[in-house]
């Protein structure tokens, strides 16, 4: 999928806040690694590295789903 990313990029950078969704994918894919990486060492901190990234990566994406609406909140 990152490949896909990086050779379609001219394409893609044309989505709307392109970069706020391309970082919340690449703290995706940041802890789909760290998931991979704690069965063989750092088995704690990498744990809770994954979790961050998702955590993260899911506030990226909401905040982008959020700009991409168009949705004005107001504040009374």
């Amino acid at each position: 999928m990152t490949i896909l990313i990086w050779l379609k990029y001219d394409r893609l950078k044309n989505i709307r806040f392109f970069k706020i969704l391309s970082a919340g994918f690449y703290f995706f894919l940041a802890g789909w690694l760290f998931s991979s990486l704690e069965g063989f060492f750092w088995e704690s901190l990498l744990n809770i590295s994954e979790h961050i990234c998702y955590l993260i990566g899911s506030l990226l994406l909401a905040y982008w789903i959020y700009k991409i609406s168009g949705v004005k909140i107001e504040v009374k």
